[in-house]
């Protein structure tokens, strides 16, 4: 079986994207073909024979093939049985991974296109939730105009449509509002903005599907050197394998995992998905939920991640069989056009 790895893309987390991709590609290769489908920064789809992170970090230029119907060209034709996506943010866990893999018929591990799009984005993510009565976060979204009415701080400010920490500031008063702003807005047009929550606890959790059963992860304890989880925290700091842990809280446990079992039914997810939480007293609050989550979130299982990556070509494989058809050959054409003339 050929495994593909589509990677990298034109996203602000195009570099994490590569990071997840390399700890797929080492579980895979003992056992499977894997085929690197990586998409560098101008949107040339790339076939590197390997990962090499800091040949890529050079900004090495690769040929550029193409896909075709189930599979690649490179020039020679090479299908591909599966695609896993690492791709994160925009232009990837935005739905258009997924995409990809339905427009060439290509089975693909992962939520649907339209799961993807709206969960990526933190104001449609947050409306929908409270639609299923799950708590989340008081926020409002601006696009592009932005007026504040008396804003009351601190506040948190972060791009609507991206991930990894990137562009989220904490501001305390009018003076750091435009800073904060401009940042953010560096990222993306749309904007949310939220009540900063003082003395909360940050957990996340990760589930998946397999045989019809929503199996969901260890819920770990998010630790941080500052209020807010940092870019810096999350991939650079020596200190973030240490910054992780999983709570033995049966009743919090419980909780949490009642919500995460109704989000990924809710939202007919597939694949490794993470939800990110707060927790304030005895209220669980729905902070962020990740349909492509970094390295696939496959250490907050106990289990090893060439199985875990296994279930996940398993139910790839049922979902493109199960497949509706979206094309069918009608004669409208040939009854407009085919007359004499």
């Amino acid at each position: 079986m050929r495994i593909g790895i589509l990677f990298g893309g034109r996203s602000f987390e195009h570099d994490i994207s590569i990071i997840s991709a390399n700890i797929i590609y080492h579980a895979l290769k003992e056992k499977y073909e894997v085929c690197l489908m990586y998409i560098d920064r101008n949107g040339n789809l790339c076939n590197p024979k390997k990962i090499d992170i800091l040949e890529i970090a050079s900004g090495k230029k690769y040929k550029s093939f193409s896909f075709c119907k189930c599979g690649i060209r490179t020039p020679k034709y090479r299908k591909i049985d599966t695609i896993i996506s690492t791709m994160h943010g925009l232009n990837g866990e935005d739905g258009l991974a997924s995409v990809i893999a339905n427009l060439y018929d290509i089975p693909y591990v992962g939520s649907n296109h339209i799961s993807s799009g709206l969960l990526l984005d933190k104001h449609f993510t947050y409306a929908l939730l409270r639609d299923l009565d799950i708590k989340t976060i008081d926020t409002k979204s601006y696009i592009n105009n932005i007026v504040f009415d008396e804003p009351k701080f601190p506040l948190i400010i972060k791009p609507a449509r991206l991930g990894s920490s990137i562009g989220i500031s904490k501001v305390l008063d009018n003076n750091q509002m435009i800073e904060s702003l401009t940042d953010a807005l560096r990222f993306d047009n749309k904007i949310v903005v939220q009540p900063f929550i003082e003395n909360f606890k940050e957990y996340n959790q990760a589930a998946y599907l397999y045989k019809g059963e929503v199996v969901v992860s260890n819920v770990e304890e998010v630790f941080k050197s500052e209020d807010i989880l940092s870019f810096d925290d999350k991939y650079i700091s020596s200190k973030v394998k240490k910054n992780h842990a999983f709570i033995m809280d049966d009743e919090l446990i419980s909780k949490i995992s009642t919500i995460t079992k109704k989000i990924y039914t809710n939202f007919e997810l597939s694949g490794i998905v993470r939800v990110d939480y707060m927790v304030v007293g005895d209220e669980v609050i729905v902070n962020e939920i990740n349909t492509t989550p970094g390295s696939l979130a496959y250490y907050l299982f106990n289990e090893e991640i060439l199985s875990l990556l296994e279930k996940q070509i398993h139910t790839a494989l049922l979902n493109f069989q199960n497949r509706k058809e979206t094309t069918f050959v009608s004669s409208v054409l040939y009854q407009k056009y085919n007359y004499k003339k």
